[in-house]
């Protein structure tokens, strides 16, 4: 059968289209890359000495609770939502142990300005997808909204190595000293800081919760006087910003992760 010119047009045209479109296809795809520590850093955000320090940090962890702790930074995550990219990367690193999926991921997207902390099955019970959000929002946003992301990172995985050490009944002492963090390397917490809004809605919350308590119960026993009722104060999340970044930090020994498995817990943020 003899092929007409416009037929041969049209064919290039649709190989010409199908072409372009499958480039630009292919660059909206979230692909995973392989590890290479416990914290990798695809976008370049974190300084090495952070990297150091956290990936000592994360080991110590992982030698005394079982737990892996993982970072992943990116440039973009394409047409992914960052649970969807955060799912992925769990999965194709088997971060925790395979049979326990006792695994966490901190994963951040610059061009979408999004993080999310991704919390394994097995830590659903003693990491709440509320938790995960007041860590995000309290240790980890305020740094990441001014592009201070070694920072962002140092203060939240403090916090959740602190958590972790409670919930395991460690010494988390023992472990800044085995990954050579100093005191003056530590985020303090101030009461006299700026409150957070997250420590605001909470403050709010209880409030709401006592005075209805106070209405029903003991409303009808008080005088209209009696009444009024007064309160104040509050405490909120400060955050002091540092740039110390001196002292060598130990080898994390990484030998990979052990196989386990996301269970979709956890929370994001933007910023």
């Amino acid at each position: 059968m003899r092929v007409t010119r416009k037929a041969k047009f049209l064919l290039l045209i649709g190989l010409f289209i199908l072409f372009f479109s499958s480039r630009i296809f292919s660059n909206t795809v979230f692909t995973v890359p392989g590890y290479k520590n416990y914290v990798n850093d695809f976008a370049g955000l974190i300084s090495s000495d952070y990297q150091t320090k956290l990936n000592a940090l994360f080991n110590k962890i992982k030698q005394d609770t079982g737990i892996e702790v993982a970072i992943a930074t990116f440039d973009s995550i394409g047409s992914e939502t960052i649970e969807e990219a955060a799912v992925k990367v769990f999965e194709a690193w088997g971060i925790g142990q395979k049979g326990e999926d006792n695994g966490l991921l901190i994963i951040l997207a610059l061009e979408q300005r999004k993080v999310r902390i991704e919390v394994g099955y097995g830590l659903e019970g003693d990491l709440t997808d509320l938790e995960a959000k007041d860590y995000l929002d309290d240790y980890g946003v305020p740094y990441f909204k001014n592009n201070n992301f070694s920072d962002g990172f140092w203060s939240l995985s403090l916090q959740i190595a602190k958590k972790i050490a409670e919930i395991r009944n460690k010494n988390f002492n023992d472990w800044l000293s085995v990954a050579n963090i100093g005191e003056d390397e530590i985020i303090s917490y101030n009461r006299d800081d700026d409150v957070s809004f997250g420590s605001i809605f909470k403050i709010l919350i209880a409030l709401f919760f006592i005075i209805s308590f106070f209405l029903r119960y003991a409303g009808r026993n008080l005088s209209r006087r009696g009444r009024a009722y007064y309160f104040g104060g509050g405490a909120g999340s400060g955050f002091r910003s540092f740039n110390n970044h001196s002292g060598r930090g130990g080898s994390s020994g990484f030998g990979g992760f052990g196989g386990g498995s996301s269970g979709g817990g956890g929370a994001s943020s933007s910023f």
